[in-house]
């Protein structure tokens, strides 16, 4: 079988080379010459001529450097190397003498440096305990003893939580909001029954109203909150029961601010003109632009003009709750009723802000 198998592949070897043979004598002869670069040679063009007399070079005597000499003194030494044993210690004392210590803090270190335990303002509720003990042991003891009192006694059974915090200790992190809240808070729990405890949410109220750059802050509802809680205290309503005067200015208003805006908030709901000018917005009437003081001003609006414009200066009149001018506040000084500027009663106003000629023996300007 395998015999077979080579005599096949033998067979068509044979074919295969008779076939390549035929064609290649049917192919047609070469013509022509072959192909020619043209390149010609280095020695093309040029001619020799044999035997020609060429003349013998001069002698040359001089033989290595000739009349030249080069003489080397090998006298050359190189110094002692010094010992270089360096003083790494005084190295670093002179580097910290001149440039100082420089630290590297990543963001952990710093703030692990930075941070500080407060008490925690957000702990409304133990400072609002604490204001109240502190007023319900005024009367009888002496600070001292307050103080070691409250040592024994402390308000909710605990002292004041602290917070951690990398800003400074006399920075404010509580909203005013907040405190109103816990202020609430203290009323649904029914911890304004008695008289004292009354008097002693009215104080934290009107510390809370006095901060006037927060009122900006505080919502309708806050507003609305306000006067709730300033009705289930029963809260004063006029201005003499709160004992205030009649006329105020700004200096007057700055330091009793509290106290001016509880008047103001106090009486929107039961106004006669509420929801017709007045509201928890704007519950200051303004006398500057109105006869009838409507529509009302804003407390912020208020502000603005006792601090005064180039209008010129506004006042308060807190018995009507608005906003006044001057040549109205002169011409309530001139009611014989009323007394003039030098009853402290009715009026409180800086001289500074009055001309003498308006009045005589109190005007300063």
């Amino acid at each position: 079988m395998l015999t077979f198998r080579l005599v096949i592949v033998k067979y068509i070897y044979i074919k295969i080379y008779c076939i390549i043979y035929i064609k290649m004598q049917n192919l047609k002869p070469r013509q022509g010459t072959p192909f020619s670069l043209g390149i010609r040679g280095y020695s093309e063009g040029s001619s020799s001529t044999p035997n020609i007399y060429v003349p013998e070079l001069k002698p040359n005597n001089r033989k290595g450097l000739g009349n030249y000499s080069l003489t080397r003194v090998n006298s050359f030494e190189a110094p002692d190397i010094k010992p270089r044993f360096v003083d790494f210690e005084k190295l670093q004392a002179l580097d910290l003498e001149n440039q100082g210590i420089k630290v590297r803090l990543d963001d952990k270190s710093l703030e692990e440096l930075l941070k500080i335990k407060i008490p925690d303002p957000t702990d409304t509720l133990w400072i609002l305990e604490n204001r109240r003990l502190r007023a319900s042991y005024a009367g009888r003891m002496t600070p001292a003893q307050i103080e070691e009192v409250m040592i024994r006694n402390k308000p909710l059974g605990r002292e004041q939580r602290t917070v951690t915090s990398s800003q400074t200790v006399g920075s404010t992190i509580v909203k005013q909001g907040e405190l109103l809240d816990a202020v609430n808070l203290e009323i649904q729990q029914g911890r304004a029954i008695t008289a004292l405890e009354q008097k002693t949410l009215l104080l934290e109220l009107q510390n809370i109203l006095g901060e006037t750059k927060n009122l900006a802050t505080f919502t309708q509802q806050q507003f609305i909150d306000v006067a709730s809680t300033l009705s289930a205290l029963n809260a004063p309503t006029t201005h003499t029961q709160l004992g205030l005067p009649r006329f105020i200015d700004f200096t007057y208003y700055t330091a009793n601010a509290g106290a001016v805006v509880m008047l103001m908030l106090g009486n929107v709901k039961t106004d006669p003109n509420y929801q017709g000018g007045i509201d928890f917005n704007t519950p200051v009437y303004n006398y500057l632009t109105s006869s009838v003081g409507l529509p009302g001003a804003k407390i912020s609006f208020m502000i603005t003009k006792l601090q005064g414009d180039k209008s010129g200066k506004a006042f308060l009149d807190l018995e009507q709750r608005g906003l006044i001018s001057y040549a109205a506040l002169i011409k309530a000084s001139n009611d014989a009723k009323l007394g003039g500027f030098k009853n402290d009663k009715i009026f409180n106003i800086n001289p500074a802000y009055i001309l003498a000629k308006d009045a005589p023996g109190f005007g300063m300007a």
